[in-house]
């Protein structure tokens, strides 16, 4: 599911800030691009726990009613929700795990990828291939 929400963005002497009134909260950035990334992470952020919470996505506000000040930039951001989901879900975690020393050394000598083998086991003993 794709969304476009409009965005103000205010240019400060150590970097931009961006409302996105529709979804009631702000960010920030240091130059123009990374204050679009930020306003795309967060918008995405936004409208996928209001769907996990069961709620209504706002309704975007036309971009010519965005309330503003002269010299503010207001822009359109687009943001696939499906797409942002399935990139927090193969996002790499780490997990901290505690073995024997006799058996780190052992595996170590075999090869064996610890974080590798540790997906493979979780993965058969939960019987999933994908993220659920």
């Amino acid at each position: 599911m794709k969304v476009v929400y409009p965005v103000v963005i205010t240019q400060y002497d150590d970097g931009m800030h961006v409302s996105i009134p529709d979804c009631e909260t702000s960010t920030c950035g240091t130059d123009l691009a990374d204050a679009l990334v930020m306003a795309k992470d967060i918008i995405s952020l936004s409208c996928m726990y209001r769907q996990d919470d069961g709620e209504e996505l706002p309704t975007p506000t036309e971009i010519s009613q965005i309330p503003h000040e002269e010299g503010d930039i207001v822009e359109l951001v687009e943001c696939d929700l499906d797409e942002y989901r399935q990139m927090l879900a193969n996002m790499q975690v780490n997990k901290r795990v505690k073995i024997p020393r006799w058996l780190d050394k052992a595996a170590k000598n075999a090869n064996i990828n610890f974080s590798q083998f540790l997906q493979q086991a979780l993965k058969a003993e939960l019987g999933v291939e994908k993220p659920i």
